[in-house]
């Protein structure tokens, strides 16, 4: 599917939607080549319906902005770019962002993926 993006933003934003126990959640996540993990807003976690109960795992990961404190929760659905992925594990983590979370390369594991910035469009086959 060729999703356009606005190039004028500076940033990759694509529409998606999250599902979890309590509802679905329409999102705008930034795509980033450079991210391993998909990364949500802790509020949009609890929005779905997780608690602190369905944290399944913690620590420490680098990032570019040096060592930051993470949760993984595992989310019923996230949706994006016309490819859906069930039972899809998520960093929890406070974003300084306007988006709702970061779509990491986990989120494109057996995908092909495609940035055409002259067009300003994103293709997932």
């Amino acid at each position: 599917m060729k999703t356009p993006f606005n190039r004028a933003e500076g940033l990759i934003i694509v529409a998606g939607v999250c599902r979890g126990p309590r509802r679905r959640q329409p999102v705008r996540l930034i795509v980033d080549t450079g991210a391993n993990v998909t990364t949500l807003k802790p509020g949009l976690i609890r929005m779905m319906g997780y608690r602190s109960e369905d944290i399944v795992a913690d620590g420490t990961v680098m990032t570019a902005g040096g060592k930051r404190e993470i949760e993984v929760v595992v989310i019923e659905e996230l949706s994006v770019l016309g490819v859906t992925r069930k039972m899809m594990p998520v960093v929890q983590h406070r974003l300084e962002l306007e988006a709702d979370g970061i779509l990491g390369l986990d989120f494109f594991h057996d995908s092909r993926l495609t940035i055409d910035m002259r067009k300003g469009t994103v293709e997932v086959d």
